[in-house]
């Protein structure tokens, strides 16, 4: 199935791009209204509406589409990981993102009905990225590693989850 989509690999990775966009500007809605009211009470020049949070939701989404690539180029230099087809596995991760995106958005959604619930911010995030890292794994083991190697690439992507959560901890960005 991935060697079809694949047959096109520009107009796949820039469909998959597009929807990754969309949906890290769904996941990050709230978040980026809010950054609009502090800006807008502190600066009184720009208004909250829903024009400019769209914009700088897809802005936000264009820059983690490009951090993600470099992430994952990262992620397979430090770890030693040269066995594997970068441009699968970049489409793969895409593909789990908007998932992950999708999902973590709809967790977001209980933040305009509940305010009190935005303290459950890195839960959520939690809960929407543990099982699409689980996924990313599972379809790349079934599809690229065989039974010496899976074992490493789990570890490495253990170790690269683990730090990657904590500093979206650390820092505060709940659904980095």
């Amino acid at each position: 199935m991935i060697k079809n989509i694949l047959k096109n690999y520009r107009r796949s990775i820039f469909l998959a791009g597009t929807l990754f966009v969309i949906s890290y500007c769904f996941c990050q809605w709230f978040y980026t209204e809010s950054l609009l009211s502090y800006f807008s009470i502190a600066v009184n020049l720009l208004q909250r509406n829903f024009f400019i949070t769209a914009l700088i939701g897809i802005l936000s989404g264009a820059i983690m589409f490009g951090l993600l690539f470099l992430m994952l180029k990262l992620f397979l230099k430090v770890f030693n990981i040269y066995n594997l087809p970068f441009r699968d596995i970049f489409f793969i991760a895409v593909a789990f993102g908007i998932a992950r995106n999708l999902l973590l958005g709809i967790l977001n959604i209980t933040f305009f009905f509940a305010p009190f619930v935005v303290l459950w911010g890195n839960v959520f995030n939690l809960l929407a990225t543990l099982p699409m890292v689980l996924l990313f794994f599972n379809t790349v083991n079934k599809l690229y590693l065989n039974p010496k190697s899976a074992p490493h690439f789990f570890k490495s992507l253990c170790i690269a989850f683990c730090v990657f959560f904590a500093i979206s901890v650390v820092f505060g960005g709940f659904s980095v």
